[in-house]
């Protein structure tokens, strides 16, 4: 009988080839098939024997104790995209996921309850005291959408990968399950006021991207949509990491879904690699490349992609992990 992640894979590849020719080649958004290709970069995995497991197996003539490697190495798990307009999902095939008329029912609910409404490219209320149209008068005050799904490339990887090799490690992200979604999470995404009960949302030197003061693309607290950064390119990353920081952590005040097994992030060490509008074959945390900007910007319309590879860690091979050494 047939898997269901076998399913999933067979339903995925017959998906891409449903796509449409003309909108593979919209070079305003990237597709599925750009996802599968990019997760295919070695470079990226890091993989290593990061010590030692005593794994116990018992079975009808008693038990044993037998030492396995301890491994750790990094999985394309999800695709991370920031966009500036609700429903302008960079990610084709997700597009349908979040669409115009969910941005247009979250926003006719924010206006009635909480006065604020969805924008774009910078924040925007509906607040009194705020000139003009609500907009806030800041010239490096920019907006962005996130959306947090799993990579479709993991259904393959889970199926045959994992399954063939004993020195890889498993994953439990689902693919294409939409783990986040700002257009759902509007009023803690826009307004940011639950994020107010955390120390790090007044400290501007704590859990920083970028070095602090001169080279700082962003804090992830507050995590919100607003980011004050000239580079859209480094406003859209903020944004990237300060949903991977939601998805990753159990009981955070947004709405989301918690991805299972993978570590809380981390800004300093996290792995990101570009696939839309740049496609890099290297990974590397935000905020260490000065020259970032450089032949990424996307200010037409804003929209970007990358793929989040979050380490992992295990002990393969059948029985009862019972210790693990490491080597240092």
């Amino acid at each position: 009988m047939t898997s269901p992640s076998a399913r999933v894979v067979v339903l995925f590849w017959l998906g891409l080839l449903l796509v449409p020719a003309a909108s593979r080649a919209d070079s305003s958004s990237f597709t599925s098939a750009d996802i599968v290709e990019a997760s295919s970069a070695v470079d990226c995995v890091d993989w290593r024997i990061r010590g030692v497991c005593l794994k116990l197996k018992c079975g009808f003539f008693g038990c044993r104790i037998r030492a396995r490697p301890w491994i750790e190495h990094r999985i394309p798990d999800l695709v991370v995209s920031a966009y500036n307009e609700p429903g302008d999902i960079p990610w084709t095939e997700a597009g349908g996921l979040f669409g115009t008329p969910l941005a247009e029912a979250v926003n006719t609910a924010l206006q009635s309850t909480a006065g604020v409404s969805i924008g774009g490219g910078h924040a925007t209320s509906n607040r009194p005291g705020q000139s003009g149209e609500g907009r806030i008068a800041s010239g490096n005050l920019r907006f962005k959408e996130v959306s947090v799904i799993g990579n479709p490339a993991v259904a393959a990887y889970s199926e045959w990968l994992a399954g063939e090799f004993d020195l890889i490690c498993p994953t439990s992200v689902d693919p294409l399950m939409p783990y986040f979604s700002s257009e759902l999470d509007a009023l803690s995404w826009r307004t940011g006021l639950a994020e107010m009960i955390y120390p790090e949302a007044w400290m501007p030197d704590r859990r920083t991207i970028g070095d602090f003061p001169l080279k700082l693309w962003g804090t992830v607290y507050p995590r919100t949509g607003n980011i004050h950064q000239d580079s859209d390119v480094k406003a859209g990353a903020v944004a990237a990491q300060r949903a991977v920081d939601v998805v990753t952590r159990s009981s955070q005040p947004h709405v989301y879904r918690q991805v299972p097994g993978i570590p809380e992030s981390n800004e300093n060490t996290d792995h990101w690699q570009m696939v839309h509008p740049a496609s890099d074959r290297r990974c590397t945390a935000f905020g260490l490349d000065p020259d970032y900007s450089d032949g990424r910007e996307n200010p037409d319309p804003g929209g970007y992609g990358w793929i989040y590879w979050p380490l992992h860690h295990c002990c393969p091979g059948s029985g009862r992990t019972i210790a693990r050494i490491p080597f240092n």
